[in-house]
């Protein structure tokens, strides 16, 4: 079973959450506010496919909470991209790597 924890972050400004199974990390995510106050992600250390859905599912659940109108994820490659894409996420621009999502809150 995967368990997400939020964890200290680089920076005041950011968020960070890690992902574990059992004790071993199988996964982090560091996210930061926009100016437009859409929250802008980046999955690392990602060592198993479910820890990356986790860990943005925890984020979007989070920023839901907080009423943001929605998530960009800055994805590490094509094969990470195509993961969110069938999770609601969109490109920003044609072949691009970030992706948004707009939260059914706003």
């Amino acid at each position: 079973m995967l368990v997400v924890k939020q964890v200290d972050a680089a920076n005041q400004n950011e968020l960070a959450y890690e992902c574990y199974e059992g004790a071993q990390m199988v996964g982090r995510l560091t996210a930061w506010i926009r100016p437009d106050r859409t929250l802008e992600a980046r999955l690392s250390n990602i060592s198993i496919r479910e820890a990356g859905r986790t860990l943005m599912h925890k984020l979007e659940r989070d920023a839901s909470a907080y009423d943001l109108p929605g998530l960009y994820l800055q994805s590490a490659d094509e094969k990470e991209r195509d993961q969110f894409l069938s999770n609601g996420y969109e490109p920003v621009t044609p072949d691009t790597l970030l992706l948004y999502k707009p939260l059914k809150n706003s």
